[in-house]
């Protein structure tokens, strides 16, 4: 049977909130890319429910859905959507180029900040943060919550055996996290390493702009990978109320305006809006 030609190539598995969900929707974004939305409901369980565990047996979000073939992990689906839409923007230029060698190596130096121990070290202790944060739960609430998931996940191993040593890793995880969380002096070194990464973002874009004539990026002219790695750490940054102790009018002045531009870019503002959407969704 021929493919529906009228359906989008792409669907999305994924949650509107999620760090590694939202580089993959800007990208898309800024590639003009139309495609299917299949959100995963984490309030209902869907991230470790049967069906997602056989897409993706860490259970974890973005999935990317081409004709049959699924692709797991952020930067694999950017740089795959780079070369199945090869129409600009190019997001990953060719690494034999200096730019493309540029963006690689502003990609692994944004990948390696801790984003994950500072969103669940922050929502647990949300008085360490400079800026101050709304947490789902309080310290009883995510204690309960990791117990609960942990049981949940090692009965779900004995009930699906074909997934069960996916389930036990997912077990491990939570029990890791929920030991994570309580290491305030760890979540504190975690805030400090941001520190010299945007350093050498700032220097950078103060390069990039010497000289240019008109806007320009991370790394130029044109909106890259790195870019969006930018951009979604420095949102995150800022939902987690850290973006104060990092830059200001006064401090990092490049970084500063960057992000007061970066925001008023049109996939920025779409993944805000699927995420403040999503957020009422949940009020309700």
């Amino acid at each position: 049977m021929a493919a529906d030609e009228s359906r989008p190539r792409f669907t999305l598995y994924y949650v509107p909130p999620s760090y590694y969900s939202q580089k993959v929707l800007m990208a898309l974004y800024e590639k003009g890319e139309l495609f299917t939305e299949r959100l995963v409901n984490l309030g209902k369980g869907e991230g470790t429910a049967k069906w997602y565990m056989e897409i993706n047996p860490a259970g974890q979000v973005p999935v990317l859905g081409d004709r049959g073939k699924l692709i797991p992990e952020s930067e694999d689906i950017i740089e795959y959507i780079d070369r199945e839409i090869p129409h600009e923007p190019i997001l990953v230029p060719s690494p034999d180029t200096d730019l493309g060698k540029n963006v690689e190596k502003f990609r692994k130096l944004i990948k390696q900040t801790p984003v994950e121990i500072l969103t669940h070290g922050l929502w647990y202790n949300p008085e360490m943060s400079p800026g101050g944060m709304a947490s789902p739960r309080d310290k009883a609430g995510w204690d309960e919550y990791f117990i609960q998931q942990e049981a949940k996940l090692t009965r779900m191993a004995e009930e699906q055996g074909h997934l069960k040593e996916a389930y036990l890793k997912k077990a491990a995880d939570v029990k890791a996290r929920s030991e994570l969380v309580r290491d305030t002096s760890r979540i504190q070194a975690a805030i400090e390493t941001i520190h010299p990464v945007l350093d050498e973002v700032e220097e950078q874009l103060t390069r990039a702009k010497q000289g240019a004539e008109g806007e320009t990026w991370l790394l130029g002219r044109g909106f890259t990978a790195a870019d969006i790695n930018l951009a979604v750490l420095l949102k995150r940054l800022t939902k987690l109320g850290l973006f104060s102790i990092y830059c200001s009018q006064n401090k990092r002045q490049s970084l500063w305006h960057y992000w007061e531009r970066v925001q008023k870019r049109l996939p920025f503002l779409k993944i805000t809006e699927l995420e403040n959407n999503y957020s009422k969704s949940l009020q309700k």
